[in-house]
C-alpha cells in the first residue's frame, strides 16, 4: 500500500510547495500528490486553485499571470509556487509523483515536461475530468480518474476514461466513509483491471479501517500518521 502525501505533507507545510514535498519524503511518503495549472505564458505551475488569493500573496489568477509574476509571490513561509519541472528535478528521483490535472492544456504540458526531463516511470496523471484523463493516457503513463460520486458505476466511468486507477474522493461522503467500502467491492474492481486509490484521510480511527483494505494507495495530509498506522497494523 502506497502512502500518498496529499499536496505534500500539507498538514505541516504550505501545500503544493517544495517544502511540503520534502517534508512528506522525510515522513515516509512513497508518493506525493500535487495539482498543476497553466500560466498565461504556458508554464505548468503547481497549485490547487487558479485563484492566487487562495494560497499566495498575489491577486488574480494563475491562468492570466506570467511565470515571472508568479515567481514573485509567497505561497507560505517564503515558499514560491513551484513549476512542474522544478518538482521533477527536486522530488521525482526520490518519490513518485501523483499529478492531478486541473485545467485544459495541462495533459499536453505535463507530457512535454516529462519528456524534457527524461521521466518514463514513477508518475501517475489523474483528473476529475475524463477528457483530460484520456488525453494524458496517450503517452503511456498510468492514469487515474477521480470520482466524488458514490452512486455511479465506478468501473464503467474509469474504463470509459481509459484510466487504470480509480481514485475515490469520498472523505466527505459519509461520517465514517470507510463504511462505503468493502473488500469484496475493491476486489471486484481489481478483477476489472482497476487499482483503487482512497481519499485524503487524517482521522486515525478511519485510517485504521482503510489500511485493511486491498487498495493501491491512500492519500493523506499527514504521511507520518499513516506510516505509523500501517506499521502498527503490520506488527
Amino acid at each position: 500500500m502506497r502512502i500518498i502525501a496529499h499536496r505534500g505533507a500539507s498538514a505541516y507545510e504550505p501545500e503544493n510547495t517544495i517544502a511540503a514535498f520534502e517534508r512528506a519524503i522525510s515522513m515516509g511518503a512513497d508518493w506525493v500528490e500535487l495539482d498543476v495549472r497553466l500560466s498565461a505564458d504556458g508554464h505548468l505551475v503547481v497549485s490547487h486553485s487558479d485563484d492566487l488569493s487562495d494560497r499566495t500573496t498575489g491577486r488574480g489568477r494563475i491562468s492570466t499571470s506570467t511565470l515571472d509574476q508568479l515567481r514573485a509571490l509567497d505561497a507560505g513561509n517564503g515558499q514560491r509556487p513551484p513549476t512542474f519541472p522544478e518538482v521533477l528535478d527536486y522530488i521525482h528521483p526520490r518519490c513518485g509523483l501523483y499529478v492531478e490535472l486541473k485545467a485544459a492544456g495541462t495533459p499536453e504540458a505535463a507530457l512535454r515536461d516529462l519528456r524534457a526531463a527524461g521521466v518514463r516511470d514513477g508518475v501517475v496523471l489523474g483528473s476529475f475530468d475524463a477528457e483530460l484523463v484520456q488525453q494524458a493516457g496517450q503517452a503511456g503513463f498510468p492514469t487515474a480518474l477521480l470520482i466524488s460520486e458514490t452512486n455511479v458505476d465506478l468501473a464503467a466511468e474509469a474504463q470509459s476514461a481509459g484510466a487504470s486507477l480509480l481514485h475515490l474522493c469520498w472523505e466527505n461522503a459519509a461520517p465514517e466513509p470507510h463504511t462505503l467500502l468493502s473488500p469484496e467491492m475493491l476486489t471486484k474492481l481489481q478483477e476489472q483491471g482497476l487499482q483503487v486509490v482512497l481519499w485524503h484521510e487524517e482521522r486515525e480511527s478511519e485510517l485504521r479501517h482503510l489500511v485493511r483494505m486491498p487498495v493501491w494507495g491512500i492519500c493523506t495530509n499527514m504521511p507520518d500518521l499513516l506510516r505509523r498506522v500501517l506499521t502498527q497494523a503490520d506488527s
